[in-house]
C-alpha cells in the first residue's frame, strides 16, 4: 500500500542525542528493574494467596497449598495442588479430536482465509498432537506435575517483568517524547503484565487441576510466554502511535544526513 501523505521534514534526517540526556533517561527508565528486584516476593505471594482463594471453591481446599521457592537473590511463592491422570481412553480421544482439527485446520490454511490464525492454531493442534501421543503412551513417565508447572510458570513470569523495563528502555530512548510518558508506559506494562499473569496463572491451575496436565505443553508453549511478547509489543506500537500523530506536523530538532 502507498502512502497517501509522506512528510518530508522526517525524510533524510536523523535525531541528535545529548549523551547527559541518554544517560538520565536510561536510569530512569532502567529503575523498574529495581523495583521488581524489591517488589516480587511480595508479589508473588499475593498472587499464589489470591490464586488459592480463587481455586479453593471448586477444589478441595486442603489439596491447595502455597510453596516458597528460592529465585535470584530472594524468594517467590507458587500454588500447588495435586496431579490428576486419566484413563489411556481420554489420550486417545484426546489424541484423535486433536489430529482431526489439525487436517482440517491445514485445509483451512491454504484458502487464504485468516490465515495468521490457522497457523497458529496448527502451533497450538501440533503441540496437543505430540502431547497426547506421548500420554498414550507413556502417561506415567511424564517428568512434570502441577507444581513444578507452577514453579516454572511463575519464574517465568518474574523474569519477564525483569525484561520489560529492560527491552523497552532501548526501544523508547529514541522516542520523540517526554521522560515521563515513556516510564509510565514502562510502569503501565508491567502492572499490565502482573494482572495478567494472576488470570492466566489461575486459569491454568483449573484446566491442568480439572481436565488433566495432559494440556501443559500447550498452555506453557503457545498461551505462555509468547502472548507476553505479543502485548508488550502492542502496548509498544500503541504508544508510538500516539506519538506519531501528536508530532506529524512538528518538524522538530534534527540533523540533515546529507
Amino acid at each position: 500500500m502507498i502512502k497517501e501523505t509522506i512528510f518530508y521534514h522526517r525524510a533524510y534526517r536523523k535525531r541528535l542525542f545529548s549523551k547527559k540526556k541518554v544517560f538520565f533517561e536510561s536510569v530512569v527508565l532502567l529503575s523498574p528493574v529495581l523495583l521488581v528486584l524489591l517488589l516480587y516476593p511480595v508479589i508473588t505471594l499475593y498472587i499464589s494467596k489470591f490464586s488459592a482463594l480463587i481455586l479453593s471453591r471448586y477444589f478441595i481446599k486442603e489439596k491447595i497449598s502455597i510453596l516458597q521457592r528460592d529465585y535470584i537473590l530472594s524468594h517467590l511463592y507458587i500454588v500447588s495442588t495435586h496431579t490428576l491422570l486419566h484413563s489411556p481412553l481420554f489420550y486417545l480421544l484426546f489424541f484423535l479430536l486433536s489430529f482431526l482439527a489439525l487436517i482440517v485446520a491445514l485445509a483451512l490454511s491454504k484458502k487464504h482465509i485468516f490465515k495468521p490464525i490457522f497457523l497458529y492454531l496448527i502451533y497450538i493442534l501440533l503441540i496437543n498432537v505430540i502431547s497426547s501421543i506421548f500420554f498414550v503412551l507413556i502417561p506415567f513417565q511424564f517428568p512434570y506435575d502441577i507444581t513444578i508447572f507452577s514453579d516454572l510458570y511463575m519464574k517465568t513470569e518474574v523474569a519477564i517483568w525483569f525484561f520489560i523495563p529492560l527491552i523497552l528502555a532501548m526501544a523508547l530512548i529514541s522516542v520523540p517524547s517526554n521522560i515521563l510518558s515513556k516510564f509510565l508506559v514502562s510502569i503501565a506494562t508491567i502492572i499490565y503484565s502482573i494482572m495478567f499473569a494472576v488470570v492466566r496463572y489461575i486459569l491454568f491451575l483449573y484446566i491442568l487441576q480439572k481436565f488433566s496436565f495432559v494440556f501443559m505443553s500447550t498452555l506453557f508453549f503457545a498461551l505462555g510466554p509468547l502472548v507476553d511478547f505479543i502485548y508488550i509489543v502492542g502496548i509498544y506500537s500503541y504508544y508510538l502511535s500516539l506519538i506519531s500523530e501528536k508530532n506529524k506536523n512538528s518538524v522538530g530538532e534534527g540533523q540533515w544526513l546529507y
